[in-house]
């Protein structure tokens, strides 16, 4: 089990209202020393925190989470434990 998780204030998007829950609805940006930033889609669970869809939070590569309707980075709302 990994320690890394990210969690968020909202379920909708601060910039367009969008629902976060719905798939697809956010784009998890990662970074990993040597190789070029990507990003996978995702949703939000029902407790506000990013699905792991492929196992790269767990690793530790995350670095954003943008809602994908109109790319607001939800990093100013995470919940930080």
């Amino acid at each position: 089990m990994s320690d890394f998780r990210h969690r968020y204030k909202v379920t909708e998007c601060p910039g367009c209202g969008a629902d976060l829950l719905l798939p697809n609805s956010v784009n998890v940006e990662f970074v990993a020393t040597g190789s070029m930033p990507w990003s996978t889609p995702s949703r939000l669970g029902a407790g506000a925190e990013v699905v792991d869809t492929d196992g790269n939070i767990a690793k530790g590569l995350h670095s954003d989470t943008r809602c994908a309707a109109c790319g607001e980075s939800l990093s100013d709302h995470e919940v930080l434990e």
